[in-house]
């Protein structure tokens, strides 16, 4: 199972889900003062209401501590496991008050990051079969991207760039600004070689959008190529000529879903970044509903 802490430190966490809870007002929770609700004790269980990959029970169980340290939590699925309908996930138990009022946030991370397992994993399922890999982008929520590149790597896919130091990745605007493309990718590489001290294990890779582009930048022999909207016979084309570039590896991106994934699943292709992975995803519904409750009387 894939441990959230690789992707975000404790202190983060605690950061984010902080905001999240101040951004629900818990501490002036009105409904549960008019009710006068504080001592009664219960335990509660999360349902989930449809069929997916479960993402963030931890993240989850993280929102029901902060807010209470007294309140145990037990587990009855993992990540990385498939729920059917209205199946039990967790359960967790102790002031009905608490419960409530962290009730909302644990699901809200819950039901997004399972919803971005859920479709990370349609597309890992049809993509193992050609031995081609299925990465994520930076196409992500502000403030959410460790934990929606968790979800992604729970769900089967890899991660692409955390974030701009992670890998040099030149794009159309950087080509611009370079003045060329052989320009671009001539002066990251040049960069590289003066700072391979600092930077012992660092990739390069080039956007092209067009075969005039790719048979300038190939023979420099960058670690990725990624073919940015080709399709059809260019795209067969410019596999085609890198077949003679084995040692780069082969990235295609760009308007590619579920309906048209068949089409670039083909020899020659290694890897497909999805940003709608994170950015068009459903999210996976959850429910939470108390099952036993018990006033506790004073003495």
């Amino acid at each position: 199972m894939k441990n959230w802490k690789n992707f975000i430190d404790q202190d983060t966490l605690r950061d984010t889900i902080s905001l999240a809870l101040n951004e629900d007002m818990v501490e002036k929770d009105i409904t549960t003062q008019a009710l006068n609700i504080q001592k009664i004790q219960g335990v509660g269980k999360i349902y989930s209401k449809s069929k997916g990959v479960l993402a963030g029970l931890e993240i989850a169980k993280e929102v029901f501590h902060f807010l209470d340290p007294d309140l145990e939590w037990k587990f009855l699925k993992k990540d990385g496991e498939e729920v059917k309908e209205k199946e039990a996930v967790a359960e967790v138990r102790g002031k009905t008050s608490s419960l409530l009022q962290a009730e909302r946030v644990a699901l809200n991370f819950l039901m997004r990051l399972s919803g971005i397992a859920t479709e990370t994993r349609k597309y890992v399922e049809r993509a193992k079969l050609h031995q081609i890999d299925i990465y994520d982008t930076r196409k992500t929520t502000p403030g959410l991207r460790p934990l929606e590149k968790y979800a992604v790597s729970v769900g089967g896919g890899k991660n692409h760039r955390m974030n701009l130091k992670d890998q040099i990745l030149i794009k159309e605007n950087h080509i611009r600004c370079a003045g060329s493309i052989q320009e671009a990718l001539n002066r990251a590489l040049s960069w590289r070689k003066k700072n391979r001290k600092h930077y012992p294990n660092l990739k390069i890779e080039i956007e092209v959008e067009s075969f005039q582009e790719l048979e300038q930048v190939a023979p420099l022999q960058p670690d990725i190529i990624m073919l940015d909207n080709m399709k059809g016979e260019i795209l067969k084309k410019s596999l085609a000529f890198l077949a003679q570039y084995p040692q780069i590896q082969v990235e295609v991106s760009g308007g590619i879903h579920l309906e048209n994934l068949q089409e670039y699943l083909l020899p020659g292709i290694h890897r497909i970044a999805i940003g709608s992975l994170t950015h068009s995803y459903k999210a996976m519904d959850f429910s939470f509903l108390l099952e036993e409750v018990s006033y506790v009387h004073s003495r």
